[in-house]
Parts: C-alpha cells; structure tokens; sequence
C-alpha cells in the first residue's frame, strides 16, 4: 500500500491533489436598485463542499459596476473516479447573496458544468487550465447580474511519500 503524507495527514495512493481557484474581477448590472450594494456578495459552492463567499473590495454608491479583484483558492484530495462521478452528477454553483436581512438570501444565481475543463486537465495532464468568461446570473428567466469570473484548475504532485 502505497500511503502519500501531505500536511500531516495521510491520503491513500489513488488520490491527487487539486487546487481550484475562482475569482471575480468585476459584477455588473442595472438591477441593483432593489438591493443595498454594501451587503451584497458572490458565493460559490464546488460539488458538495462548502459555500465560500466573496465580498467586493470597491463600489460607489448607485454604482451598477462592483470590483472585486480577488478570489479564494481550495486545495482537496481527492480519487479521480470520485472527481469524475461529481463532474457528471454535480455542478459548480455561483449566487449573488443579499446579506442586509438574517438570514442571507439568494437574489440571483447559475450553475455550470465543469467536466469537459476537469476533463482536459486530467487527459492532457497539464498542470492547470484557465477558464476566463462572463457568466450570467438568473432571477427566474431573466438575466439580473453579469459576472467576470476566471477559474483555475491544477493538479499538483504531493512532495513526499512513504511506502509500508
């Protein structure tokens, strides 16, 4: 059995380490005037891992253009044919969160798939792809909000291993 020590823990021979990245450069829209713009944010929820969230780091008041510039990085083990099955059975979820009432509710939200970019990372064996591209944010069959998001994926060989 071969057994991979990363970080003080132990991880089993057939999995691998990822790093996923997402990040907003900006949100746009002309349908903020129903919400307060300092207690808005973007979360994100990956497969069935927790929801993180993103606060925006810049806006005006009355500003239909938020900056956020920033992003948040999640490094996880993982088999591949487990990432495989929730790359065909999950979806990676983006929601704009009014955060002003308790508790927090959704104002507008999508899913995407990220099989075929997993995918490509794991046939070519590349070391990380980029996915840079506007994503639309729903309320029913409306577009609400626009998002420029980039995502990255990577894999990463762990740096030590002990054989028993």
């Amino acid at each position: 059995l071969l057994v991979t020590k990363m970080a003080g823990t132990l991880v089993m021979e057939n999995q691998r380490k990822f790093s996923f990245r997402f990040s907003v450069s900006s949100l746009s829209s002309s349908n903020f005037k129903e919400i307060r713009v300092s207690h808005t944010s973007i979360g994100f929820r990956l497969f069935d891992f927790p929801t993180v969230m993103l606060y925006p780091k810049r806006f005006r008041k009355g500003a239909c253009n938020w900056k956020y510039k920033g992003g948040k990085t999640c490094i996880f083990t993982m088999a591949l044919e487990k990432l495989l099955n929730l790359s065909e059975s999950s979806f990676f979820q983006i929601s704009l969160v009014s955060t002003v009432a308790v508790p927090p509710y959704v104002v507008a939200a999508c899913r995407l798939s990220l099989k075929e970019e997993i995918l490509q990372v794991l046939r070519t064996d590349e070391e990380k792809i980029d996915i840079k591209r506007p994503v639309d944010l729903y309320r029913g069959e409306d577009v609400f909000a626009t998002v420029n998001i980039k995502i990255t994926i990577s894999t990463e060989t762990p740096k030590s291993s002990i054989a028993t």
